[in-house]
């Protein structure tokens, strides 16, 4: 199974890695990306 999962209202200082950490509570880590 798989999804995508937007995330908002993220501080400026907020970047890739540390989102991976956070996210990698809940499942594997495909891709990820931060604009």
């Amino acid at each position: 199974m798989s999804a995508k999962v937007y995330v908002g209202n993220l501080s400026w200082n907020t970047d890739d890695e540390s989102l991976r950490s956070h996210f990698s509570n809940y499942g594997n880590i495909l891709d990820s990306a931060s604009a």
